[in-house]
């Protein structure tokens, strides 16, 4: 096979930080999609989906109540079908909502104590997620082991990249592989809250959506001299001026016609424009427009619901089997540990599905996040953990970048460097490490994809 790159697979991939099934980085393989089988014979090969989530997507108005007890029944069932285990078990548990809610569950199921897991990094508490972990888990009264994490990013990130297999920019996944190995001391199998975000409806972009469809209907809401001040602030301010940031990203992105646009907005993510610069003279051509292929999963029957039940699909349908599963099935598969995700449970998955999301997410406030999670699993929970607002996986490529790993990152991503390997423009390269510099370019959605990209292509197109 020819190792040839897929231009549009990397233009995807420079979006997302991810790419997207049925694309590889390779022109010549393709991934087979979620809930899809594949059968070859001498006809050829043909795909088959089995299952889609959007045949499921309904605006159904359920009584509240009602569809708190339903959801209540539904995650001890699943919680109970995922304890079946021969080896020791435990779980992941951040403090956050999702994995208090399930460990919980497991503390009421499990004979003994359940064995929990977490981890944090020094610098800012937005880094560190052991105290409040540690409370949680006082509270469901766990056997707690806690990592905290000084890793050698030098050392690791060759080693993550090997084990992500293709060109895989999640920083999220570096702690996953970090608290993997620890568990793995303990436990063979752990339970994690993958999937409550996108099931229960967490993001804060689901508000966003909301607001920004107020404002479309304002005659002055967007107002094009007013995202031309914001946007003037953001340039001056740069790192100081984060709330000015956010404005200007909030206002620019409401601007875009497409949910898709957004959706990659509220992402921060590189727009086309910036993509297509970053892109080789060479692979331009074969650049295909990531909001374009979002909007492509919108279908009719999705169409018609509400914008922010739109963007909620993107991240059902796309995010989470190609960026959340696959960083967590990848970083625990390294350690030899087997994870298993009960809010991801088909039927959980699919009642939740045709509920509106008026429902599940009722006002414009991030306390009316996951309401329908935190009142089925609320009694379970302190008060902290039932109310508190989401809480990333954060890891701190900013100081790193900045610090320890100034030197390996300009080593790396050198105009020399990136001239030889022909993928990305030099010039757009110096670009973006100048707006990083300036605080004008986020390290996690525009740096770290080109460090791993290159990190990538060093073992798997150089030897």
């Amino acid at each position: 096979m020819r190792r040839t790159l897929d231009p549009e697979a990397l233009g995807h991939y420079l979006a997302l930080r991810m790419i997207p099934a049925p694309l590889s980085v390779f022109r010549e393989v393709k991934k087979l999609p979620p809930a899809h089988t594949m059968s070859v014979s001498r006809a050829g090969v043909m795909l088959r989906r089995y299952w889609d989530w959007r045949s499921y997507a309904d605006d159904e108005m359920p009584p509240f109540d009602e569809l708190v007890a339903d959801v209540r029944r539904m995650i001890f069932s699943a919680v109970e079908r995922r304890l079946v285990a021969d080896v020791p078990l435990g779980a992941f548990l951040s403090g956050g909502l999702d994995s208090s809610a399930v460990v919980a569950v497991m503390s009421r199921l499990m004979p003994g104590r359940v064995k929990t897991f977490s981890i944090g990094f020094e610098g800012p508490a937005s880094h560190n997620e052991l105290p409040k972990a540690r409370r949680m888990a006082e509270h469901l009264g766990t056997d707690h082991h806690e990592l905290f994490a000084q890793p050698d990013l030098v050392e690791l990130l060759p080693e993550f990249v090997r084990y992500a297999d293709e060109p895989f920019a999640i920083s999220s996944a570096l702690p996953t592989l970090l608290l993997a190995r620890a568990a793995r001391k303990e436990v063979t199998v752990v339970l994690t809250g993958d999937g409550g975000d996108e099931v229960f409806g967490g993001y804060a972009q689901y508000l966003f959506e909301r607001w920004a469809s107020v404002l479309r209907m304002s005659p002055s809401g967007l107002d094009p001299a007013a995202i031309r001040a914001a946007s003037a602030l953001y340039g001056q301010l740069g790192a100081r001026g984060v709330g000015f940031r956010r404005i200007a990203r909030f206002l620019q992105a409401a601007r875009r016609p497409t949910a898709g646009g957004r959706r990659l907005a509220w992402a921060n993510a590189p727009d086309d424009g910036e993509v297509r610069a970053m892109l080789s003279p060479e692979l331009r051509e074969g650049h295909r427009s990531t909001a374009a292929r979002l909007d492509d999963e919108i279908d009719a029957g999705l169409r018609r619901l509400a914008p922010e039940a739109i963007t909620n699909a993107f991240d059902v349908l796309l995010y989470l089997p190609d960026e959340m599963l696959a960083k967590v099935d990848r970083m625990t598969m390294a350690a030899s540990l087997e994870a298993r995700s009960p809010l991801l449970d088909l039927a959980l998955v699919q009642r939740l599905a045709g509920v509106a999301f008026a429902r599940k997410v009722p006002g414009l406030g991030r306390s009316s996040l996951k309401q329908v999670l935190r009142a089925a699993v609320g009694d379970l929970l302190p008060p902290e953990g039932r109310d508190a607002p989401k809480w990333g996986f954060n890891v701190p490529l900013d100081p790193w970048f900045r610090g320890k790993a100034r030197s390996y990152l300009l080593e790396h991503l050198s105009p020399e460097r990136v001239a030889r390997r022909g993928v990305f423009d030099p010039a757009a390269v110096r670009d973006v490490l100048a707006r990083f510099d300036a605080g004008r370019a986020d390290a996690n959605t525009h740096v770290f994809p080109l460090l791993v990209f290159e990190l990538w292509a060093e073992q798997y197109l150089d030897h």
